[in-house]
């Protein structure tokens, strides 16, 4: 049996394989927890919990994901019921299904190569499969509990079916890409669109079959059943499963105008289009949005490739030997409709990528063709040392610059192997701050959700989803909290100086080496409303404050709240303190918290960082009398039993005067 895979295959060629299979497994599955237990994309808790959802309670209407393909949410269905464990949270299965879907991911590379062989030429099925294995893109989406790694695997299996059927025309092919092809659909309804080349495939072999009556006849009759199994699952998705009836439960985190139908120019046809070579173009930053992004100067691959595709693919269209051709020019067509289709929805870029694998094995063909025009060329009409030039120069400057895609593949997993900065500031916020509402980027918008794993003692509730493309600053002002990334923040402050004055920045996470992800500011919707600016002999500085005096009956109160940082690290922790004095009599003294109250405050001792402003909670003063106040703060050690109110070092913050 080996002997015959070796010499179908070539040993070489397997050995390379089995190589990349080997790079592309170091590169996915290290850092399959990434961000866990954070929901490092929106869309992985929806699935996870419209999966328990329907465990529960047989729907997932609570939820709003009625009617959404069944493929992804019933694998996690499957994933609860291997492994869930009583007591935990639905999401703790969320790791396997990322290991599930790199493991697809995986299987996806290898059906790449049989494809490109069979279609093309070996070194065309090695090469899509490098491509895709190191593609900083694919290595960042196989790690997702999302749809795309599985749908891709299976449409890569219809294709390959296909690519059989194409070569041998056995019924029992046709039936299985026609099943596959279902399966395919289970996981996204766009992937309607693969029945055009199961379609095709199916035609182009009763074209070959119309001399022969009794083939013809029974083509025919199979195509009929075919269609009706086509009928009868369609009508089950639309009775049986509410397929089309999403639009009824569209929650609110979906954005409307994706699911609008919008009529696209050819600037919007040409980017989803461009979309398969932007893959290529290594992003600026490791993180899940960063091919928004990608650095101009990585076009050079980008272009450089798509020339040699174009000449490739002319040479190999022209060779009438080729007999996969008529598949070539299908699947080309194939991934054509693709794009215009999407552009009908104007949909997320993530959603052309199942397709890009198909891209890069006919892009990697036209590569391949492209260097055996060369060299045939360079046999024909030069001198045999220039075959050498060419393999000594060109070729090593091409290998440099694919490398490119090899080094961010390589980095993105090594960063993501690393805690999420997200955790930080979660626990950070947990541990310092009031709880109250806050506005983010998508990416934080779900670090305090209990589904994401979040067990801190104050609540936080995400008003609103900032959007850096179409921001609204107003909406800046709508929560207590803004969570954003640094270069966000600068890019608002430059565009509106006033958010510098009306926001005051708390902390700034930057992910170093101990951290990936991005630089994130953590800012409170206020400003410090009497600025004091003094320092204390224990290392602390007093910023300012902010007070509510309201007048009652019998007495005056003060609402009293005050802001401070250290400017060096205190050897012990410290407790604050305001004290009362009546001409220069002390008469009353509070000793709180310095910190709002939590069992996991963080003591002054492990303030570390010298930019980091903190925000007492609200101290209460009620004055009963009349006459000259004058109020202070300071801090006393949080160790000593008693401490003399009188003699320790205090900054004088107001002085009221009640008549």
């Amino acid at each position: 049996m080996w002997n015959s895979i070796f010499s179908k295959y070539g040993k070489l060629n397997l050995i390379l394989l089995l190589f990349i299979l080997v790079v592309a497994s170091l590169l996915r599955f290290p850092a399959y927890r990434f961000g866990y237990p954070l929901a490092t994309h929106p869309d992985e808790p929806h699935y996870n919990i419209a999966a328990a959802s329907i465990l529960d309670t047989g729907t997932s209407e609570g939820w709003a994901m009625v009617g959404y393909p069944p493929g992804i949410i019933y694998t996690n269905i499957l994933f609860l019921k291997l492994f869930h464990k009583r007591g935990e949270l639905a999401y703790s299965v969320v790791p396997y299904v990322r290991l599930a879907a790199i493991f697809f991911s995986i299987l996806t590379i290898l059906l790449m190569f049989l494809i490109g062989h069979h279609i093309g030429f070996p070194q065309a099925g090695i090469l899509s499969a490098f491509l895709w294995t190191v593609t900083p893109i694919a290595v960042e989406y196989a790690r997702y509990a999302t749809a795309e790694p599985f749908m891709m695997f299976f449409l890569m299996l219809t294709i390959f079916l296909l690519v059989l059927n194409f070569k041998r025309g056995s019924e029992f092919l046709r039936y299985s890409s026609y099943l596959i092809s279902l399966v395919v659909i289970l996981f996204k309804y766009q992937a309607i669109l693969v029945l055009i080349p199961v379609f095709s495939c199916d035609l182009y072999h009763l074209w070959q079959r119309r001399r022969d009556k009794k083939l013809f006849q029974n083509h025919i009759k199979h195509m009929a059943i075919r269609c009706v199994s086509l009928i009868a699952f369609f009508a089950w998705l639309q009775f049986g499963y509410e397929a089309f009836h999403t639009d009824t439960y569209t929650p609110d985190w979906c954005w409307r105008r994706h699911t609008k139908l919008m009529f696209p120019g050819f600037r919007t046809v040409g980017g989803k289009m461009m979309m398969f070579l932007d893959t290529l173009a290594a992003p600026k930053e490791e993180s899940p949005y960063s091919m928004d992004s990608p650095n101009p100067a990585s076009y050079l691959l980008p272009i450089l490739s798509g020339l040699m595709v174009f000449v490739g693919l002319t040479g190999y269209f022209t060779d009438n030997k080729r007999d996969s051709t008529p598949f070539v020019s299908t699947s080309l067509l194939f991934l054509l409709i693709w794009s215009i289709a999407l552009s009908f929805f104007n949909s997320h870029y993530r959603h052309m990528i199942p397709v890009v694998p198909l891209f890069y094995i006919i892009a990697s063909i036209g590569i391949i063709n492209f260097y055996r025009m060369i060299f045939r060329f360079s046999k024909q009409y030069t001198p045999k040392c220039c075959k050498y030039i060419f393999i000594s120069t060109i070729l090593p400057v091409i290998c440099l610059i694919y490398s490119q895609m090899v080094l961010p593949a390589t980095h993105n997993m090594l960063e993501k192997s690393k805690p999420d900065i997200r955790n930080a500031i979660n626990s950070w916020a947990d541990n310092t701050v009031k709880g109250g509402t806050f506005t983010a980027t998508q990416a934080c918008s779900t670090i305090f959700m209990p589904y994401a794993g979040f067990k801190g003692t104050r609540p936080f509730k995400c008003a609103y989803v900032i959007n850096g493309r179409e921001l609204d600053i107003k909406n800046l002002y709508s929560a207590d909290y803004t969570i954003m990334p640094i270069a966000l923040y600068e890019k608002i402050i430059k565009k509106s100086p006033r958010v510098k004055e009306d926001l005051l920045p708390l902390k700034r996470f930057i992910k170093g080496e101990k951290y990936y992800g991005d630089d994130y500011i953590f800012l409170a919707n206020r400003k410090i409303d009497n600025i004091v600016n003094e320092k204390l002999k224990c290392g602390l500085k007093v910023l300012g404050y902010s007070q509510h005096i309201e007048k009652r009956e019998n007495a005056t109160s003060v609402e009293l709240t005050l802001f401070w940082k250290a400017n060096t690290p205190t050897l012990s922790p410290k407790q604050a303190v305001v004290i009362v004095k009546k001409e220069n009599a002390l008469i009353n003294a509070i000793a709180f918290s310095p910190l709002p109250g939590s069992r996991n405050s963080r003591g002054s001792d492990c303030w570390t960082d010298s930019e980091e402003i903190f925000i007492s909670d609200k101290t209460v003063l009620v004055f009963g009398g009349k006459g000259k106040y004058v109020i202070s703060t300071g801090f006393i050690d949080a160790t000593l039993e008693k401490a003399n109110m009188e003699n320790i070092p205090v900054v004088d913050l107001t002085t009221l005067t009640i008549e």
